[in-house]
């Protein structure tokens, strides 16, 4: 995994990110028991957990999670939660251990994608369940350092882009297509979720109010339409399954 810096110090909008993650916690939940995951009885593995504000809401429904990042973020484990730190690439895990993984916006910030889904996919039990959620590409304001277009453009521009705009030194994030995303899931059974969260938006973002009043704005399209516009949606969440 990428590792210039805390994840969070490259926030401006620190504290407002932190305090939406109960409710990103609560839909994530809603989404995972939506798929017929009984999380009481679930072991959880939580990639790139940063300081553990999502980690910390699983550990009270889920029956044991483990929160994993690059950097210690000064974790506080319990009787039901621990944390490790570890590349996500190499995960210093058995094989076959986990029910549910989540990788809640996290792929988009590893070196290799492509060796965090073998990853996934060999710690995975059989017909556990991956939550992926990630930003799309080519969203026109790019959600980490808030610079239009910034994820667009080739990667030496992207660098200079940043240090204009007083970002950091460079551009530190990968986030894919919503092509390239699909093909890095293989060979999991993928189901795209996203359409269905946006339909039924008081039933998974209720704890969300300001997502929940973004999501009520397009819910009243058809699904085909909203599907139609996938690949052009800023973020996409995905259940994958090892089948």
């Amino acid at each position: 995994m990428v590792n210039d810096e805390r994840f969070l110090d490259r926030f401006s909008f620190r504290e407002q990110y932190l305090a939406t993650r109960s409710a990103k916690a609560a839909k994530i939940i809603a989404v995972l028991r939506e798929e017929g995951v009984q999380c009481e009885l679930s072991l959880l593995l939580d990639i790139g957990c940063s300081q553990g504000q999502i980690t910390y809401q699983m550990a009270q429904v889920f029956h044991f999670v483990i929160g994993m990042d690059l950097n210690n973020e000064g974790w506080k484990a319990s009787s039901s939660l621990k944390f490790i730190q570890a590349d996500a690439c190499q995960l210093p895990l058995a094989t076959g251990l986990f029910d549910v993984v989540l990788l809640n916006h996290t792929i988009e910030h590893v070196a290799s994608p492509q060796l965090l889904m073998k990853e996934v996919w060999r710690v995975l039990r059989q017909n556990g369940v991956c939550y992926l959620a990630c930003p799309n590409r080519f969203s026109i304001m790019e959600p980490h350092y808030r610079l239009p277009f910034l994820s667009w453009i080739p990667r030496p521009v992207a660098d200079r882009y940043v240090r204009w705009a007083r970002r950091g030194e460079t551009y530190l994030d990968n986030m894919p297509s919503y092509g390239k995303l699909r093909d890095l899931a293989r060979p999991f059974g993928l189901k795209d979720v996203t359409v269905t969260i946006l339909k039924n938006p008081e039933r998974f973002l209720e704890s969300d109010p300001q997502l929940l009043r973004r999501a009520k704005l397009i819910s009243w399209l058809p699904s085909w339409l909203l599907k139609l516009l996938g690949p052009l949606l800023p973020v996409w969440i995905l259940i994958l399954r090892k089948e």
